[in-house]
């Protein structure tokens, strides 16, 4: 049975009531979810984005539970701030290590093209891909309708 759109919208809201100090910090586990939005754990725990602000809201009950504080507006905009600068850094983490297999990638298919007696370098020189991606260099052509050389001779360009 597919969880239906107003199920999340009730999961998303309790999580906002949670948020904004309206439910009892006590109450945040599972078992309130569940019987409230009508959705069980592993349905609601496989939408990331349910996750995440899972996650987000946790950790600002366990502050409302252990430090005895206070909703705040600023608090709860820091706290979308720090999940959106963990998703970031995920994101670069995931990057790199894209790059980096790319790196070894690159540097097993040299080796291959080294033992087949084919210069690597040439693959970086002469790719059609590097040549159709250079800027065709002018040199010595001056472009007349400059506006640097309109405003020398004072004409005024359309």
């Amino acid at each position: 049975m597919a969880t239906t759109k107003e199920q999340w919208r009730i999961a998303f809201d309790l999580l906002s009531k949670f948020e904004r100090g309206l439910i009892s910090p006590e109450e945040f586990k599972w078992q309130y979810f569940i019987d409230n939005a009508g959705a069980s754990k592993p349905t609601l725990w496989r939408n990331e984005e349910f996750k995440l602000e899972f996650h987000r809201v946790q950790k600002l009950v366990k502050q409302y539970k252990t430090k005895n504080i206070e909703y705040s507006l600023d608090r709860s905009q820091q706290s979308l701030k720090d999940q959106e600068i963990e998703q970031l850094k995920a994101r670069v983490k995931e990057l790199e290590d894209e790059r980096d297999r790319e790196r070894e990638r690159l540097a097993y298919a040299s080796m291959v093209a080294r033992r087949n007696n084919v210069d690597p370098e040439q693959f970086n020189e002469q790719s059609p891909l590097i040549k159709a991606n250079k800027k065709k260099v002018t040199k010595n052509v001056i472009d007349m309708n400059d506006p640097i050389l309109a405003a020398l001779r004072g004409k005024k360009i359309n």
